[in-house]
């Protein structure tokens, strides 16, 4: 059997049990594999393999797979769901440049009667091009929906041997993982729809290369949603008074795709990706995604939680450096310590004054974020600004 990274092959105990409640949508549940292949992207400073390392982070790595929700099947560091052809496009191309390392897989799919068919980027099953999504249930689930409480012992099966045989085949052999990861950096511009064009070609500055290669991270789970919330959002920016390109227009920008979308998943993805995106272009975005839904109001600083979101980027103790809305011990005794650097009576009351004067050393940190975020390598820019396109698909 071919073996995993880790010198075992993965078993039938290692798989999971995935579950997704979609807006007015069915219960899907599923087993799923997260993978355990690493891969180092970091090294590589071309924009499109940033924004697959920070895309990655939220979708798995090259060895994971997944059979439940509306894709019916997904596979990959991008994830690729079975409706569309770079599932397949991705298996051929990892083929054809490391021959015989996709067997087990092919082994699998020998036994059920299915095989890749190369001229429509789709398997064929039976005999018949795999196209709609009855056909992908039959070929993935053995007819089985995946809605919670439907599965058969024969689509469990059908399931978990779809997960062993791509799982196990071997990932963590640098040229395949490597074949895997070009052919998702020269696909992520596909997932930039035509109404999104406008974000790639603002001038290049951290920040804006920060919120594309977010936006690509939502796009490749869902790129008419990413598109639609992103022009929603440009649209609104201008009633809370942020200038566009600055670094509270893109908080702002952030905040509503992740929260006004209507998909839960969406806070999680931000979640995952924040870090990613703060250590690749040297920006300083709200730490979680609850935190990130009150990041548009912080220059009002008007409640417990925005005061303490405001010390803790100011760099004030407020005692586990939690928010948690509570003006206790630690965070009076940090506002009161700003209010005597500030010149400010020192009493731990939030009056105007010292409102006043939080918003302004706000403003003043987000423009010293923004200045000195400046200092990345100009080669993200300039790859950004001229190789990711937008298609006209």
């Amino acid at each position: 059997m071919i073996c995993n990274n880790v010198g075992m092959p993965v078993t039938l105990n290692e798989i999971k049990w995935g579950r997704y409640a979609g807006p007015q949508a069915p219960v899907y549940t599923g087993p799923m594999w997260f993978g355990k292949v690493k891969v180092n992207l970091r090294d590589n400073d071309q924009f499109e393999y940033v924004a697959l390392h920070v895309t990655s982070a939220a979708e798995g790595n090259p060895d994971a797979i997944q059979l439940y929700d509306s894709c019916i099947c997904s596979i990959g560091s991008a994830q690729w769901c079975s409706k569309y052809p770079n599932f397949v496009r991705m298996l051929l191309f990892v083929e054809k440049k490391c021959p015989g390392s996709l067997q087990k897989l092919k082994d699998h799919m020998g036994q059920i009667g299915a095989e890749f068919d190369e001229k429509h980027s789709c398997f064929l099953h039976n005999g018949l091009l795999v196209m709609t999504d009855q056909q992908r249930r039959d070929l993935f689930l053995a007819g089985g929906t995946g809605i919670e409480g439907s599965w058969t012992e024969e689509q469990l099966e059908r399931a978990y041997n779809w997960v062993l045989a791509y799982a196990n085949c071997p990932w963590e052999e640098e040229p395949v993982w490597q074949a895997q990861i070009d052919f998702a950096a020269s696909t992520l511009h596909e997932y930039v729809r035509p109404e999104a064009e406008w974000l790639f070609q603002m001038t290049a500055d951290p920040w804006i290369l920060a919120l594309r290669a977010a936006y690509i991270s939502f796009a490749v789970n869902n790129p008419k949603k990413a598109a639609m919330q992103l022009n929603i959002a440009r649209q609104k920016a201008p009633d809370s008074g942020l200038s566009e390109g600055t670094p509270s227009w893109v908080i702002e920008i952030l905040r509503s795709i992740t929260w006004d979308s209507g998909l839960d998943l969406w806070k999680h993805r931000y979640n995952a990706i924040r870090a990613r995106l703060e250590k690749s272009f040297n920006v300083d975005l709200p730490d979680f995604a609850d935190e990130l839904r009150n990041a548009a109001s912080l220059g009002e600083i008007m409640s417990p939680t925005e005061i303490q979101m405001a010390l803790l980027k100011l760099k004030y103790d407020i005692g586990n450096s939690r928010v948690d809305g509570i003006i206790g011990r630690k965070t009076k005794a940090a506002i009161m310590e700003f209010q005597r650097r500030n010149g400010l009576p020192v009493d731990g009351d939030v009056d105007d004054e010292t409102r006043k004067k939080l918003k302004m050393a706000i403003r003043l940190y987000f423009r010293r974020s923004m200045s000195g975020a400046t200092l990345i390598s100009c080669s993200l820019v300039q790859h950004s600004h001229a190789r990711l396109k937008c298609s006209q698909n």
